[in-house]
């Protein structure tokens, strides 16, 4: 009797608690994704900031400029599209 009740016990904590830990490993990717994106798109933007207020104080030239902004704005150019694609999609619900 004492063994039928710890496997009950057992399947019915475990049936209490799926739920929780579906939604906390599965559903906290996709907002990590996302936050993630955001974040290092903020990053590249306030590095491109940066170079473009170095290039105006004349710390480098705009040949120096352009060589180092165009890994950033392939970058940029590889996340956007991420970016869009999920803003649409929590647009429609």
């Amino acid at each position: 009797m004492d063994t039928l009740l710890v496997i009950y016990s057992s399947i019915f904590i475990g049936i209490l608690v799926s739920p929780f830990l579906y939604s906390k490993v599965f559903m906290q990717t996709s907002k990590l994704d996302s936050n993630e994106s955001q974040i290092r798109k903020r990053i590249l933007l306030d590095n491109l900031r940066d170079l473009k207020a170095e290039m105006d104080t004349g710390k480098i030239e705009f040949a120096e400029f352009e060589e180092l902004s165009k890994s950033i704005v392939s970058e940029l150019d590889s996340i956007l599209p991420s970016i869009e694609t999920k803003k649409n999609c929590n647009q429609c619900g």
